[in-house]
């Protein structure tokens, strides 16, 4: 993850409709594909999360009261379970290149590669120190934030970091903005903006495959071509969506 000091400028995107209108999608190589775009989103994590990630805790602002809700801990949870902390105010840019993030208050924010999200999903949650008594929705995310050479070698199973992203519902955002953020990502009305973003982000994760899922085939492949069954023309590999090996002749 990269830590980022500027916000992200509109002008070095294009927009997904924009894209889609005049340029065919194999063929395109230019700026990056501004897919959606969430802005004032809400971000849930765990303190002990935060702090031990130097890229996300650079949302934080440095400022915040210890009672305010805006990047402080903000509930103790009973037992051994730790603080939850909500940074409040984070523009969430998903992007054909990387997820961005960025809180205008500690004016920074962190560039996410998409490999580095190993799971997201539509979570129902409660927010913390909130006057809400209803449930929420939020994009949950697991983020791989990987070991150092040491943990690799004695292969220690790293730690994930899990965050929840709560974007502004249709009635908390001022009149006109939700029209704004429409005409960028070409969003249909008929869906949360959850829903927008967990589709945004499974667009462009689909751009970015897992290298390690490519090692893993290739050498499945090449324990195959070393068979010797395989040499000899007694198994056949499938094809690549999946199906059967074609029929013996």
């Amino acid at each position: 993850m990269e830590v980022l000091h500027d916000a992200p400028n509109p002008a070095s995107f294009v927009t997904l409709a924009e894209h889609q209108s005049h340029t065919p999608e194999s063929f395109y190589s230019g700026p990056p594909i501004l897919h959606h775009l969430s802005e004032r989103c809400k971000v849930v994590i765990l303190d002990g999360d935060l702090t031990s990630t130097p890229a996300l805790s650079g949302l934080r602002p440095s400022t915040a009261s210890p009672d305010a809700t805006n990047g402080a801990p903000t509930v103790e949870a009973s037992g051994d379970q730790e603080k939850e902390v909500v940074i409040d105010g984070v523009d969430v840019w998903v992007t054909s290149e990387k997820l961005l993030l960025y809180n205008a208050a500690a004016t920074t924010g962190v560039a996410i590669p998409y490999p580095t999200i190993s799971l997201h999903a539509i979570q129902r949650l409660k927010l913390p120190n909130s006057q809400e008594t209803t449930d929420v929705q939020g994009l949950y995310m697991q983020l791989s934030t990987g070991g150092d050479a040491e943990d690799m070698e004695e292969d220690v199973e790293e730690e994930p970091v899990s965050l929840t992203i709560v974007p502004q519902t249709a009635s908390t955002r001022a009149e006109g903005e939700g029209e704004d953020e429409a005409l960028l990502t070409d969003d249909k009305p008929s869906q949360t903006p959850t829903e927008l973003l967990f589709a945004a982000l499974s667009t462009c994760s689909n751009l970015h495959p897992d290298p390690a899922a490519g090692e893993e085939e290739g050498e499945d492949e090449q324990q195959l071509g070393n068979s010797v069954l395989f040499q000899n023309g007694l198994i056949m590999p499938g094809n690549s969506a999946g199906g059967l090996p074609p029929a013996m002749p």
